[in-house]
């Protein structure tokens, strides 16, 4: 008779994956349907009325836990998971995963100050040689007017700057000088310290990065992440 066979009901896993499955005896279920009991619920569920349902990381006790990710990050629930984010002008320390390390763009060179680049928390500020003053988009510089004629003598190819009357000549971000009046386009590819974790095409004035096969380029663009 086929209704005396020991079915194992644990065999169509009808628990949760990572949770522990106890096929219960003929004698156990009596007239249950159910012939299994679930074990504790895995890591990234709790247990409600008998049931593992999600667990929020991102909250605790009703209240959006700042342990849970680092400072300066989101973070972002999933099914029995979650994920951290950090915020833009942040990324992961690759030393410590619980860090999210403010992204010093100025050295990195991944601002857009066509000038001066002043790091900050999270971000930077841009603002001008000697003898010139930020525009209203607050990363390019204008001549100030008043030392035009200085200027127009010393005739630089970029940056004039006047400190105490005394006219000389400068460079962008991304050039340097070659003469004393004369800049030159620096080929940050060929640095010592290139700006790219993987590939570095140099263009003037600046650089472009991108990644080998099986990365993607990540938000602060010079640093790849791996996709699988």
């Amino acid at each position: 008779n086929n209704c005396e066979n020991e079915y194992d009901a644990c065999k169509d896993k009808p628990c949760l994956p990572g949770q522990e499955c106890f096929d219960k005896t003929a004698t156990e279920q009596g007239n249950s349907t159910i012939g299994y009991i679930c074990g504790q619920c895995p890591d990234g569920y709790e247990e409600r009325n008998n049931y593992c349902v999600d667990k929020n990381e991102c909250f605790s006790n009703g209240t959006e836990s700042e342990s849970v990710c680092p400072k300066h990050s989101d973070c972002e629930n999933n099914v029995g998971s979650y994920t951290c984010t950090c915020w833009p002008g942040y990324r992961l320390d690759p030393k410590n995963s619980s860090l999210c390390k403010d992204v010093d763009e100025c050295a990195e060179k991944t601002h857009s100050c066509q000038q001066v680049c002043e790091n900050t928390e999270g971000g930077f500020n841009c603002s001008c040689l000697p003898g010139n003053v930020l525009a209203e988009d607050k990363k390019t510089c204008q001549r100030d007017v008043k030392n035009a004629v200085l200027c127009s003598a010393k005739g630089c190819n970029q940056v004039c700057m006047v400190v105490d009357g005394v006219a000389s000549c400068g460079c962008n971000t991304g050039y340097t000088n070659s003469s004393d009046t004369f800049c030159t386009d620096i080929n940050e590819c060929s640095l010592a310290n290139k700006p790219c974790s993987q590939s570095c095409q140099n263009t003037d004035g600046g650089f472009l990065c991108s990644r080998y096969p099986g990365y993607k380029l990540d938000e602060d663009k010079v640093s790849c992440i791996g996709m699988y």
